[in-house]
Parts: structure tokens; C-alpha cells; sequence
């Protein structure tokens, strides 16, 4: 996910993996050919940011922090979805974004594990396994309101903000 925020903050509209089904690096199990975490991770950037990229500076404290911002590309005009990344293996993170305000409706999309090598990946504490057919399952956020978000050390998370009526994305 660094990858492509980095790659999208320099102007790359594109980016193909090497691999779908193989090796370590592969979206798929090659065993049973379930998704790997990777593989929901994509599901959400594609989903979620937007062709639009905006700006994002910290105030440089949390070295850990790795923050990206789109125009959020599949709802109404000025929607901002941002993705932060904690990747600290000891240290919670607080942060609040300076797009919208106490009241900002946003939709949640928190990805974590068990452990950092682990096959499962959950979506907001709950596991994302296909059903017995292999269908992927529904990716749904979680409503909350407000512009302060905390993660868990590990985790990254894709944020929705609502309403916002971004500059750069009207």
C-alpha cells in the first residue's frame, strides 16, 4: 500500500503486480487459491482512492505513519478517502485529519491480523474468508462520525470522509 501511495504522489496512473498466483509475492493461495491479505488490500485501494491525489503533511512526529489521500473516485463530488498506515509493531497511533471537522461522517475500512505473517486478514475485527463456492465477501465499512482515528499497531485503515467538499476533488 506505501507503494502506491508513493507511486500515485509522483504521477503513476498504473501499476501492475508480478504475480497472481505464485511464489511468495502472489494474490493467490497457490494451494487452495483463496485470497491472500494482499489480495483484500487491492480490493480496497481500487474501491476506495480515487484517480484524484491530494497533498498530505504531518507535522512529522510519528516516523511510523505513513499517510495518502485520494478524491474518493466511486460516490458524490468532494468525498476524500484517506489511508493511513501504522507501522509500528509496539505503538498505538492517534491522528487527527484535517479534512472535515468533530462531525464528519466517515466510513471505516480498519485491516489487521493476528500476527504480521498471518494468511487472515480482518476488516474492522472481523475475519474476510470466501464461502464455500470461493466468492469474496462483501467489503463493507464501518460509519463512524469524526476526524480523530486511532490504530492499533500493525494495522492500516482506509477512511471515507464525507461531505467534506474538497478543494481539490469538486
Amino acid at each position: 500500500m506505501d507503494g502506491f501511495g508513493v507511486l500515485a504522489q509522483r504521477g503513476q496512473k498504473t501499476f501492475c503486480r508480478q504475480t497472481l498466483v505464485g511464489g511468495n509475492y502472489g494474490l493467490l493461495n497457490t494451494t487452495n487459491l483463496t485470497p491472500n491479505p494482499d489480495y483484500y488490500a487491492l480490493l480496497l485501494w481500487r474501491k476506495l482512492m480515487g484517480q484524484g491525489v491530494l497533498n498530505v503533511t504531518d507535522d512529522g512526529t510519528n516516523t511510523n505513519l505513513r499517510a495518502y489521500a485520494h478524491c474518493h473516485g466511486n460516490t458524490k463530488v468532494g468525498d476524500v478517502a484517506v489511508l493511513l498506515m501504522n507501522l509500528s509493531n509496539k505503538t498505538k497511533t492517534k491522528v487527527t485529519l484535517n479534512v472535515g471537522d468533530a462531525s464528519t461522517i466517515k466510513d471505516e475500512y480498519v485491516m489487521s491480523s493476528e500476527s504480521i505473517s498471518s494468511q487472515r486478514v480482518m476488516l474492522n475485527g472481523k475475519y474476510l474468508e470466501t464461502n464455500q463456492d470461493g466468492v469474496i465477501p462483501t467489503i463493507q465499512g464501518k460509519e463512524s462520525v469524526g476526524n480523530v482515528v486511532e490504530l492499533e499497531p500493525l494495522t492500516y485503515g482506509f477512511y471515507v470522509l464525507k461531505n467534506v467538499k474538497a478543494k481539490g476533488c469538486l
